[in-house]
Parts: structure tokens; sequence; C-alpha cells
């Protein structure tokens, strides 16, 4: 009996240590496994609108100037709002080309280029986990520009 007991408390201080220890080690990796995710999906979020942006803009510019500015912005807004969900970013809450607005080019006088297409968008940003909130910002912001020719 006495070497059983002996065996048993030799190890008793030792015994939920490895618990201890994974308990410590578990938030620090999950701590960096959230923001990874979350800074990653924000970045990435970040350069699709950026992009999208830069997309509306440049189909505004290579529509034909003759019919007027309206259908340029009309295909701005449509090529950027394509852009951002053919990456799986979508404009929330109200959907659609809510958080895209263009500027109205004047038209071209006399054959020169006179104006720009200006797409801004207004990305709000919802992270993945909700980890970082308060850290990534919640808004995206991105602008395009590019002289109507």
């Amino acid at each position: 009996m006495k070497r059983l007991h002996a065996k048993l408390s030799g190890r008793a201080p030792e015994r939920g240590a490895a618990a201890v220890e994974f308990a410590l080690v578990l938030m620090l990796f999950m701590t960096l496994v959230m923001g990874g995710l979350d800074f990653g999906y924000f970045f990435y979020s970040q350069q699709v609108v950026a992009n999208a942006a830069r997309e509306g803009a440049r189909a505004g510019t290579l529509t034909d100037p003759t019919k007027g500015s309206g259908t340029a912005l009309a295909s701005a807004l449509s090529a950027t709002a394509t852009y951002m969900q053919n990456y799986g970013i979508t404009c929330r809450p109200s959907g659609g080309t809510g958080c895209i607005t263009t500027t109205n080019p004047t038209p071209m006088v006399s054959g020169t280029a006179t104006s720009m297409i200006d797409v801004v968008v207004q990305y709000p940003f919802v992270s993945l986990t909700g980890f970082m909130n308060g850290i990534v910002p919640n808004k995206i912001y991105a602008h395009g520009v590019m002289r109507w020719q």
C-alpha cells in the first residue's frame, strides 16, 4: 500500500500542468488566429473596394461621350457594383449600389476632354469573427477618378 501511495503522490503535483499550459497557450493562439482572419479579410475587402472604384471610373470613361453623362454614370455605377459582387463584397445594408456614388461630369466641349468621372465607394465593413471590432475600421473608403476622353 505504501508503494502505491508513493507512486501516486509523486505524480499528483504534475497532473494538471498540461491542462493549465494548454489553456494559457490557447488564448494567445486564438487571439493570433482571430486577429489574422479579421485583418486579412479587412485588407482583402479594402483591395476589392479600391479596384471596384477604379474599374467603375474606367467603365464610365469608355462610354460614348455623345450619349451624355447619364449613360457614363450608369455605366460607372453598374461596373462598380458588378466588380464588388463578383468578389463577394456587396454594399450593406442597402444592397445594390447603395454605397457607391458618382459625380456628374460635364459634357465634352469641342472634342476635348474637360471632365472627369469620379466614383466614390463607402463600404460598411463587417468583420468575419467580430473579434477585432473597434480595432479595424468599420468603413472602407475608395475613390476612383478618370478623365473622360
